[in-house]
This record gives C-alpha cells, structure tokens and sequence, in this order.
C-alpha cells in the first residue's frame, strides 16, 4: 500500500477503492477472503512494510497471505535487481534475501511474524481475542504480531511444530 514501492514496481493502486470494495466483500460475510502482501519489494522498509500490513489486516480478511519476493527469471525485477539493489536466492524458488531499503535481518523477522500470523489469525481459533487486541491493547495489529513472533523466537518456539492445545497455551503465557 506504499506509493514509492507501488512506484517502483510499476503497480498503479486506487487504495481507497480497493480497500472499500474488499470491506464491502467482508460486510456481506459470503465471500472468504484471502489478502496477500508481499515483503521484499523495492522501495518497502520495514516500517512502511509494517504500515502496509496494518492496512491489509483493517480490511477485515479472512486469510493475510504474506509472501516474500520471488526475482523468477526473465523478470522485470530479476532484469533490474542490481539497480534496485536485490539481493535473491540464486537458486529456486529465487526468494529475496534483502533490498536496499531491508535488511536480512528484517525480512527475517518478517518470516517469524509470518509463522505466528498463520498459527493464530489464520487459524481462526483466536478470532474473538486478536480482535480485541489488535484494536484496543497494542498500538497496531503489526505491533502484536511483531510482540508474539519475538517471544516465540526468544524460546526457540519458532523452530519446532506446536499443537493445538500448546498454542492456547504459549498464547496465554504471552498474553
């Protein structure tokens, strides 16, 4: 949802219309709803990154897909990546490894927010209580997310499968 990195992809976005028209979906409640975002984009800090998901989480989805760049061959942006200053995988599925504007380390941290967003929101199993905190205890959706990935990386949680009844549990603890 970023202009500069809608810009540098040469993607044109009517934000407003797209964000009205996926909430008028999600109203109806008909419709499963699946929204991507993908991390690594030229131009996407991490900051921008993180205003951008909170605006995609607003919308009201089902599911946040979030995906991180792939520079396939033959590609615009695999032709310009040195320009853009993309750093890929070189081997496949190509994904980035880091952008002028986002370190490794960031979009690593992104790849832990990513597992705890489909352990809890996509899941479905915790609807009720990330509504509540996502919109009245953190500051941001982004902002919980980002909480609950580092707690999960302090322990070491983010290496190893959970089950049902160990997520409530670790969800507990970090609340």
């Amino acid at each position: 949802t970023t202009p500069a990195v809608l810009d540098a992809i040469s993607r044109r976005s009517g934000w407003n219309q797209l964000a009205r028209n996926v909430m008028a979906l999600a109203e109806r409640g008909n419709v499963h709803l699946h929204l991507d975002l993908i991390a690594g984009l030229p131009e996407e800090t991490y900051a921008s990154f993180a205003r951008s998901f909170d605006d995609v989480y607003g919308l009201g989805g089902h599911r946040i897909q979030l995906g991180f760049l792939k520079l396939l061959k033959g590609s615009g942006l695999r032709r310009r990546s040195k320009e853009l200053g993309l750093v890929f995988d070189p081997y496949p599925p190509y994904e980035i490894i880091s952008t002028a504007s986002m370190s490794a380390i960031d979009l690593i941290r992104l790849k832990e927010i990513e597992n705890v967003l489909e352990l809890y929101h996509n899941s479905h199993r915790f609807s009720i209580t990330m509504e509540l905190l996502c919109r009245r205890v953190y500051s941001s959706p982004f902002a919980f997310f980002e909480g609950l990935a580092g707690y999960f990386r302090e322990r070491g949680l983010h290496r190893v499968s959970q089950s049902q009844l160990t997520l409530y549990n670790l969800f507990y603890q970090y609340l």
